[in-house]
């Protein structure tokens, strides 16, 4: 648990927190606006600003991360463990990346320097199997190729 989640460790379990909870563990780094999709399905009741002031507040506990996609759009992480992401820019999918977080980086920042590195965010760009997939077809398509 982190230094902000235990002090916020008092904060009650409201039926609305525990219904965006639990979508966050099935959506994959989500927006908003999924997590509004998932949650309507189980509490129709509970409106985006709700979702909104419950995400600032997860992430101020620091029970989840938000990234910036390219679009300006919020993504959400529960996987608050250091790892990195890779944007695929043609669809905007926002995934981890299954590799280890490279341990050297610790080494430009020592204790005594300029600069405390608190923290750093990783993304890794390029295009998805599916978005190339896709693209492949759409190119055969436009040469004849099958």
């Amino acid at each position: 648990m982190t230094k902000q989640a235990k002090n916020h460790a008092h904060r009650r379990m409201t039926h609305q927190r525990q219904v965006i909870s639990d979508c966050l563990k099935t959506l994959n780094h989500p927006t908003v606006d999924e997590i509004q999709t998932c949650v309507i399905q189980t509490a129709p009741t509970i409106n985006k600003a709700t979702i909104y002031r419950t995400m600032n507040r997860m992430v101020e506990d620091g029970e989840i991360v938000r990234i910036v996609g390219d679009d300006g759009a919020f993504h959400y992480d529960a996987t608050l463990d250091a790892h990195y992401h890779m944007l695929c820019e043609e669809c905007g999918a926002l995934s981890d990346v299954d590799m280890p977080v490279l341990p050297q980086i610790d080494q430009y920042f020592p204790p005594d320097s300029d600069f405390r590195l608190t923290g750093h965010d990783v993304i890794f760009r390029g295009i998805c199997s599916e978005c190339r997939a896709k693209k492949a077809g759409r190119n055969r398509a436009e040469t004849g190729q099958n």
